[in-house]
């Protein structure tokens, strides 16, 4: 796909970006991955195989939350003119290079930026940051809610009232203790 030059994959749940893309599209000039699931900087160093890269927007995906997400685009990119469709200045190029090389604090910046991938590798295991918590079992309602719930279902005088209570158990809500007169 050696013509094509620009993709627009926004709204697709993409988390990560392929190795091999820069290969399979080698002259590349604009990604637009908006709205995405792409979470971490080190999922962006392979934007940096690119050599013709100029505009990318990664708007609402995780990563545009992370501390120097335009810094390290800049810094890993530096033919990229417009990052989520505002220019690149002179001066963000002159802090992401100061921020990411130069000195070993900046390298190491740099290192642990970079080591932050979270691609997949089949037969790696799901990583322990990415595991879910096991949810509880549902224990169904407490003894006081399945006698509320009893007192509704006998207190029911019509259909209306049956299809009622059946919409707010659906709800997951539980009918209010009745009021002694």
């Amino acid at each position: 796909m050696t013509r094509l030059r620009s993709l627009l994959v926004s709204n697709n749940r993409i988390s990560t970006i392929s190795e091999t893309l820069p290969k399979q599209i080698p002259n590349l000039e604009n990604l637009i991955a908006s709205n995405n699931q792409i979470m971490e900087l080190g999922d962006l160093n392979v934007l940096a195989e690119f050599k013709g890269l100029i505009r990318v927007a990664f708007l609402g995906n995780p990563v545009c939350t992370r501390k120097n997400y335009r810094a390290w685009i800049i810094f890993k990119c530096p033919t990229v003119r417009v990052i989520d469709f505002r220019k690149v200045k002179d001066v963000e190029r002159v802090d992401a290079k100061a921020l990411f090389s130069g000195s070993t604090q900046a390298h190491a910046l740099a290192s642990e930026t970079a080591a932050r991938v979270t691609t997949f590798t089949p037969g790696d295991g799901v990583p322990a940051a990415a595991a879910k918590p096991a949810l509880k079992p549902h224990a169904g309602p407490s003894p006081d809610e399945a006698q509320r719930i009893k007192a509704a279902i006998e207190s029911a005088a019509s259909l209306e009232d049956v299809a009622r209570l059946k919409r707010q158990l659906d709800g997951g809500s539980v009918p209010a203790a009745k009021k002694a007169k």
